[in-house]
């Protein structure tokens, strides 16, 4: 089964009464900006349901260890870009799904961090360009510092 088989892709609606900071890309029907061509995307709702179904991935925050420690993602690893090699990803197999994020659309992290990993071989890549900014608006989990 192709890895996106079965992600939504068309927009959803967006009621009346929700805030104008928790619409998503999906919801104003506006596509993800993509920084690099042939680059596979995913939206907060994709991310869900994957960590939902308990899907086998490696969720790979792509920021800095301060940013990390402070607040990521439930069940992401800390894996800077900058500090992001070939000899960190040598234990994974070849067919490992990787999803990479960052902080919000403007941030470089998640792109350059799924860029390498493409490069390194692997196949299954995805990139979660909306960010922590993103999964925080949809109310998702994190984890905090002292948490």
């Amino acid at each position: 089964m192709d890895l996106l088989e079965g992600f939504r892709i068309g927009p959803k609606m967006a009621g009346p009464d929700r805030l104008y900071a928790e619409i998503s890309y999906a919801e104003m029907n506006m596509p993800l900006p993509s920084n690099r061509e042939g680059m596979k995307q995913i939206r907060s709702e994709d991310l869900k349901k994957m960590m939902d179904d308990k899907a086998d991935f490696v969720l790979i925050d792509a920021r800095g260890h301060d940013a990390y420690d402070k607040e990521h993602i439930t069940g992401a690893v800390s894996i800077p870009s900058d500090h992001l090699g070939e000899h960190i990803t040598k234990d994974y197999d070849k067919d490992t799904t990787f999803v990479t994020y960052c902080s919000n659309l403007k941030c470089e992290a998640s792109t350059v961090a799924a860029t390498k990993l493409e490069r390194y071989g692997y196949k299954k890549v995805l990139e979660y360009k909306a960010g922590i900014e993103d999964w925080k608006a949809h109310r998702y989990p994190t984890v905090t510092k002292g948490h």
